[in-house]
């Protein structure tokens, strides 16, 4: 759990008025601006993360990631200080207020920047426990990523591969759409698809496309194990071509002639409780 220093600036308070000179040093550490006009920044260039409302901050900081400061009105303070026990950077202040630092209307009590986690490489990522990998191949919507990630936190498939054209899980939306679950999985970024296609092989990995391409097999039909690598592709215009040549085979979800084809998150949940329940089973 990390462990930074507790202080709390309520917002009646003017900077100077603390009693000790060593309160005052500790409160220039609390920057509010690192909260200011986020719909404006790069938030990934600056290595930062913010969580929006009570649950997805008090998951942040259960999974460890560092706080670099909290926004929060007065009712939120005892949850956080359950999430983290220790000391917290927290800065008390009204709705609206938290509201006009970050530039839109906010209404969830709590707001938090984090510095952002890094990626593993491949490497480190298939060597980081075992069961199927998840391949992202240009998933770009951050409500889609989102709940794709939410999905494969709660059917355990816990390594996830980002292509090179995904969007970023660490987003504002995309961390609010997964409910902060996107901390609790191993990701990696792919630099190279070939390259990843040749490590994957070599270390025997079965790769399987989600499509509905002829050829594509039901998903209660076909075989996937621990050493399954799914891959689920864009929105629009499904898996690239370098990842559909690297398939081995291919899964399909039957669904109604009234539709032509499900929303790529939904698909997704779909597929990862199939492959949940396979693993299941062979257990």
């Amino acid at each position: 759990m990390v462990n930074c220093q507790f202080l709390f600036y309520p917002s009646s308070q003017k900077r100077g008025t603390f009693i000790t000179v060593k309160a005052q040093q500790e409160m220039s550490l609390l920057d509010i601006s690192l909260l200011a006009d986020l719909k404006d920044r790069r938030l990934a260039e600056e290595g930062i993360c913010v969580g929006e409302g009570r649950f997805v901050v008090e998951r942040m900081l259960s999974e460890g990631l560092e706080p670099l400061v909290i926004a929060a009105v007065p009712g939120m303070l005892e949850g956080l200080r359950k999430a983290c026990p220790g000391s917290l950077p927290v800065q008390v202040l009204s709705q609206p207020e938290i509201g006009r630092i970050a530039g839109y209307p906010f209404h969830r009590g709590v707001l938090g920047a984090f510095r952002r986690p890094d990626y593993l490489s491949l490497r480190a990522l298939l060597e980081e426990g075992s069961g199927p990998v998840l391949v992202l191949d240009g998933i770009t919507d951050p409500v889609n990523l989102g709940g794709i990630l939410r999905s494969a936190a709660a059917f355990s498939t816990g390594r996830i591969l980002l292509g090179k054209n995904c969007g970023d899980p660490y987003s504002r939306r995309g961390i609010r759409a997964s409910m902060a679950a996107c901390f609790s999985l191993s990701m990696a970024a792919e630099d190279d698809c070939e390259e990843t296609v040749r490590l994957l092989r070599s270390s025997a990995y079965r790769i399987i496309g989600a499509d509905l391409c002829p050829g594509a097999v039901s998903a209660g039909e076909l075989f996937m194990d621990a050493e399954t690598v799914l891959v689920l592709g864009n929105e629009g215009h499904g898996i690239s071509e370098t990842w559909r040549r690297a398939c081995d085979a291919f899964v399909m979800i039957p669904i109604s002639r009234q539709v032509d084809s499900l929303n790529v998150g939904v698909a997704a949940g779909i597929l990862l409780y199939e492959l949940a329940r396979k693993k299941k089973s062979m257990v």
